[in-house]
C-alpha cells in the first residue's frame, strides 16, 4: 500500500520547518551557505514524493484506506460540520470523498502545480523574511 497523501502533507511541512530553523541558526554561523543550499532543496524532495506516489497509482498500486478513528481526521471534520461548511455530509462520505480526491491527486499531480507554486512561493517568502531578520539581528 501507498502512503496516505496527509502523510506527504505532514513531510513537507516537517522538512520545511526543519530546514527554516537550519536557516536561522545557519544565519548566525560560518555555514549559512550550506544551510540555506540544503533548505531550498529541501523544498523538492515532498513534491518529489507526490509524483512517484502517482506513478506508482497509474501502474496499479492502491493508496491505504483513510483512517478515520485518527484524533486528527476527527477533529477537522468536526470543525468544518460545526462552521455549516459541509452541509448534510456524514463521516462516511466525508472519508470517501477525501478518498477520490487523492485518488485524483496522484493520478495526475501536475493538475495540482498551483498548489505547488503556491507553497514554493511561500516558502521563498518565509525564507526570505527570516534572511532580512537574521541581517537585522547581526547588524543590531
Amino acid at each position: 500500500k501507498i502512503t496516505e497523501i496527509d502523510d506527504i502533507v505532514d513531510d513537507i511541512a516537517k522538512t520545511w520547518t526543519g530546514n527554516l530553523r537550519g536557516g536561522i541558526s545557519a544565519a548566525t554561523n560560518e555555514n549559512s551557505i550550506v544551510k540555506y543550499q540544503a533548505a531550498a532543496n529541501g523544498a523538492t524532495n515532498p513534491a518529489k514524493k507526490l509524483e512517484d506516489v502517482g506513478s506508482k497509482v497509474k501502474s496499479g498500486a492502491q493508496l491505504k484506506p483513510l483512517n478515520t478513528a485518527s484524533g486528527k481526521w476527527k477533529s477537522a471534520f468536526d470543525k468544518l460540520k460545526a462552521s455549516g461548511q459541509l452541509g448534510n455530509i456524514d463521516k462516511k462520505q466525508a472519508a470517501k470523498l477525501t478518498e477520490r480526491v487523492a485518488q485524483e491527486v496522484v493520478k495526475n499531480p501536475s493538475k495540482w502545480r498551483y498548489l505547488k507554486i503556491a507553497l514554493a512561493i511561500t516558502f521563498g517568502v518565509g525564507f526570505t523574511g527570516l534572511v532580512a531578520a537574521s541581517i537585522n539581528a547581526m547588524v543590531l
